[in-house]
């Protein structure tokens, strides 16, 4: 878990939700993880105390991202 704690990220809110997006790893399988965790997350619903809704998605503005999805990277 400590890679995914070490990630670059990005934090906006709103008055209903808090909303991480984190940047992908050089790495399919250490991504793919990543895809599974935000899932779980955001599937259980977490609410911060203030009452906003917390969820957590990946960058898709990396290309490496884009071409390992499409299996173009091995």
């Amino acid at each position: 878990m400590l890679p995914i704690f070490q990630l670059p990220c990005t934090i906006t809110h709103s008055a209903q939700m808090v909303q991480v997006e984190l940047r992908p790893f050089n790495d399919r399988a250490l991504n793919r993880d990543l895809a599974i965790l935000c899932e779980r997350v955001n599937q259980a619903s977490p609410h911060l105390p203030d009452g906003r809704r917390l969820s957590f998605t990946i960058s898709s503005a990396c290309c490496i991202l884009a071409a390992q999805k499409n299996a173009k990277i091995p």
